[in-house]
């Protein structure tokens, strides 16, 4: 499962268990953090009235900072390079430029049951870098949000761009912090905006309102609905039983029994959804040169552990070859031979 969803799993958990006086304690500091945030809210929102217009019309701005995390590979030449800036950086122009995001309030509507949302901010990159170290990226937007808001409690972000990128965080006015560390595909890729939600957990009984659908929203993102086949960019947790271990096609003799189910109980693996075999329909295709293991996108390895990897695989092939090469360097026979 999503490593995120595990982690919100083990935090809502463990509130359930939590002893009396570290209940307490996790209860005054979320009081702590609304009424700073109130008081945040309060302070714009006066200086708002004073300043601007009246109170009915007058929108709040509350300021974002995104930290999004750079790719680690290399660019090793000028045209490279050129590439990397103006074409990770051009925009879709017949999609929404950049990357937009929305609040969610944990509030709704006093007039119907939908959460209140947020104007839409747009992030783009040329613009609204505030901070930037090798590793990340700190970019600042802006978000105009009803005096009555309430407290944020979701972010859904939709990336305009070409290509992937990875978000760490959102912090909302230093005071709400929304934990991504996930890879944000673009919308021509998988059109679905994605949901992050707010450091504080929920029991199921327990969340908020503006929250519900949204929580089950992104819950069927994660189940998918079992068809079709998987793609690198998805990260869907949908399961199967080991039934691509043999490969009927080249023989009975590669025939292999089907790991899990009632017969033969065994761990599930993530669904693939690659074509059956022509021989029995009930066993998948195996994997070959031109098909990859399916693995969630936020599971896959970083850069700098797949480049570790990569790294030892050669350690290992240059460990067995340079003893047969010697070997055959050293037999003079074999030279004779040819």
């Amino acid at each position: 499962m999503d490593i995120m969803w595990h982690a919100n799993c083990y935090k809502q958990f463990s509130s359930a268990i939590l002893c009396p006086s570290t209940k307490r304690t996790t209860s005054r500091a979320m009081r702590k953090k609304r009424a700073a945030f109130a008081e945040i809210v309060r302070n714009k929102f006066s200086a708002a009235v004073d300043v601007e217009k009246p109170a009915a019309a007058t929108m709040l701005e509350l300021t974002a900072l995104v930290t999004v995390r750079k790719s680690q590979k290399k660019i090793i030449n000028v045209m490279d390079m050129m590439l990397h800036w103006f074409g990770k950086h051009a925009l879709d122009r017949h999609n929404q430029e950049g990357v937009v995001l929305h609040l969610v309030s944990t509030e709704t509507e006093s007039n119907r049951m939908s959460p209140k949302w947020s104007d839409e901010a747009r992030l783009v990159w040329t613009k609204n870098l505030k901070m930037v170290s090798d590793q990340k990226s700190v970019y600042e937007v802006k978000f105009m949000v009803d005096p009555k808001f309430g407290m944020p409690g979701a972010i859904t972000v939709s990336n305009g761009y070409e290509k992937e990128f990875y978000l760490e965080s959102v912090n909302i006015e230093g005071v709400v912090d929304f934990p991504c560390n996930s890879w944000v595909q673009p919308q021509k890729v998988i059109s679905v905006q994605r949901i992050f939600f707010s450091s504080k957990a929920y029991l199921p009984g327990e969340t908020p309102k503006g929250l519900k659908e949204l929580r089950e929203m992104e819950l069927r993102q994660l189940r998918g609905d079992g068809r079709g086949l998987r793609t690198p960019s998805e990260r869907i947790y949908d399961y199967d039983t080991y039934n691509d271990i043999g490969n009927p096609d080249k023989g009975i003799e590669f025939v292999r029994p089907t790991l899990g189910g009632n017969k033969n109980p065994h761990p599930r693996r993530c669904r693939t959804g690659r074509l059956p075999t022509k021989t029995d329909e009930n066993m998948e295709s195996p994997v070959n040169e031109s098909t990859t293991i399916y693995v969630p996108r936020d599971e896959e390895f970083e850069e700098a552990k797949q480049e570790a990897l990569d790294v030892g695989k050669l350690k290992g092939i240059l460990r067995h070859i340079i003893p047969t090469v010697t070997a055959i360097v050293r037999d003079g026979n074999f030279f004779k031979g040819h």
